[in-house]
């Protein structure tokens, strides 16, 4: 049993590995291999920076990060809201690395707090803070100089430099120059080619805009065109970044929006960032549902609402698409009711970190109102991780109980969907993929939307009609919490809206129940709903979701 469990985990490896382009094995040995170095004392030598001026030309105006004044009130008592979860650390933090999970550690080293302080107007906690770090962080450490917390930390000493050093010390001043310029030598040589995607964007940009705050011309225009050759490829000719992401797509938009701000104010950030930021606004405002939120598709959570209005709008984008073609999203409304459906791949395949096994799954509204939708996210470090990536957390097919795409570990994928499309005819769309090919299926789905309801068909298309027998196809709807269900019998379940609305479910070729659910609609916040769940009789499914008028 050791050894068929080792080799079964040995060949998913290899299917992962697959995918991975060589040069970007070869960054990450390479990175590994520098670790020795940047640890010993000779690495901290060579920190040392060199006489002469060390302010910055200019200091970056804020970002579009609007910081929270009851967040920053918190700090002053020691509360610290990461990842969606107070941790009560200190200010300072008794310690800089808590017992928490690594995306918290890494957030907590964003410095994301000091718009936070800066809106609550504590000049004198942040400089306290940031006093506090410089103690035991101004130097190399491998997960606080990690590219990416340091990228964004950079950023935010960038933007909040002139507030923070208004009434500073002149030693603080001195030690918060050095250790700035310190971390961008460092990123310079260590961006992260290997992972690629909104890490390697957050890196560039942090690097641009300290070349630009530096008026290092030099630094500046290698990260520019480093970054436009980045986003060529990242970003899709639909708009869309090509992680699949809503949540990241938002991120990378913004940098996009920082980074030609601050490139205006130097004489440049015309042409080609204005159209960028024009086509990734647009596919942003398709993701956005009624209620002003993201779907949950990938990695990610709902956004605040405010935020991602205000990317939209200062993006330029002048029209909303009803589908992303190449990133293989889909839009169907027809009256008060509207869908998204995700007929494409899980993400890129040298770099499919932030997918789910969600294909063909969709999510559906009634108005603001949420009905259908998938899991979410929770969190990276968790032993639910696997459920929320799987596709029994999302609003599709299961076949045989494996998931379409062969998510693993935090953040792999090994087998995933080739062959994944869909055709729009009228208020019909048929969608289908192969990610069952090693079970020699395949699943297709059709949905008609009309003002009345939803309509759709579930199909385990095979060659070998034999094979049938032994496969269990399931089919779940997840329910939005505040959805109401009860179920009548085997093939019929009522739906209540918060608002009173009504909705029947019925099927045809498969056996209903109602069962428990989790849905995670940001990062750290886990709520109990329930699911509808199919049970196939055999290779078809009819399913209708009909709403009272």
């Amino acid at each position: 049993m050791c050894y068929y469990i080792l080799m079964q985990n040995f060949l998913r490896l290899l299917r992962t590995l697959w995918y991975v382009p060589p040069a970007a094995l070869g960054w990450r040995i390479w990175a590994r291999a520098k670790r020795g170095y940047y640890q010993s004392p000779f690495y901290n030598l060579s920190q040392v920076v060199a006489d002469g001026p060390l302010e910055p030309i200019h200091w970056l105006n804020p970002g579009l990060l609007k910081g929270d004044k009851a967040r920053g009130a918190d700090l002053a008592q020691g509360r610290w809201r990461l990842a969606g979860q107070e941790l009560l650390l200190g200010a300072p933090p008794r310690t800089w690395l808590p017992k928490a999970q690594p995306l918290q550690v890494f957030e907590l080293h964003y410095h994301e707090w000091l718009a936070d302080l800066r809106a609550a107007d504590d000049s004198k906690l942040a400089r306290a803070l940031v006093a506090d770090w410089l103690i035991h962080y101004a130097h190399y450490h491998p997960t606080v100089w990690h590219p990416y917390p340091l990228s964004l930390r950079v950023v935010m000493w960038l933007h909040h430099g002139q507030w923070l050093l208004a009434e500073a010390e002149p030693d603080f001043a001195v030690a918060f120059n050095a250790a700035l310029r310190a971390q961008l030598a460092h990123l310079r040589h260590n961006c992260e080619w290997d992972l690629g995607g909104n890490h390697l964007i957050k890196n560039l940009k942090a690097l641009l805009l300290g070349g630009v705050a530096l008026n290092d011309g030099e630094l500046a225009l290698w990260a520019e065109n480093e970054l436009l050759t980045a986003l060529a490829h990242q970003v899709l000719p639909d708009g869309a970044h090509d992680e699949r992401s809503p949540h990241y797509h938002a991120q990378v938009l913004q940098d996009v929006l920082e980074i030609r701000a601050a490139l205006r104010n130097s004489g440049g950030g015309g042409g080609v960032w204005d159209a960028t930021a024009a086509r990734m606004g647009a596919a942003l405002a398709f993701y956005i549902y009624p209620d002003g939120q993201l779907g949950l598709w990938n990695d990610g959570n709902l956004g605040d609402a405010a935020h991602l209005d205000q990317l939209v709008r200062e993006s330029g984008a002048t029209a909303t698409p009803t589908a992303l073609p190449e990133a293989g999203y889909l839009r169907l409304h027809a009256g008060t009711l509207g869908l998204l459906l995700d007929a494409g791949k899980v993400g890129p395949d040298e770099n499919p970190g932030h997918a789910h096994a969600d294909t063909l799954a969709f999510e559906l509204w009634h108005g603001t109102q949420r009905v259908v939708v998938n899991g979410g996210t929770l969190a990276y470090q968790h032993k639910l991780r696997g459920y929320f990536r799987s596709t029994a957390a999302h609003s599709t097919l299961e076949v045989a109980g494996e998931n379409s795409a062969e998510v693993w570990a935090e953040h792999r994928v090994g087998r995933r969907p080739q062959q994944v499309g869909f055709k729009l005819d009228g208020p019909t769309v048929r969608a289908w993929h192969d990610g069952y090919r090693h079970l020699g299926v395949q699943h297709v789905r059709t949905l008609t939307l009309t003002a009345e309801g939803l309509a759709g068909t579930d199909e385990i298309i095979t060659k070998q009609p034999e094979t049938l027998a032994k496969l269990r196809g399931l089919v779940r709807w997840h329910l939005h919490p505040s959805v109401q269900v009860r179920q009548r019998d085997e093939q019929m379940a009522e739906l209540t809206l918060p608002n009173g609305a009504k909705a029947t479910f019925t099927c045809q070729g498969g056996s209903l129940t109602v069962k428990p659910s989790r849905y995670a609609p940001q990062f750290n916040q886990l709520l109990e709903t329930q699911q509808l769940v199919v049970r196939l009789q055999g290779a078809r499914l009819s399913w209708t979701l009909h709403f009272a008028p």
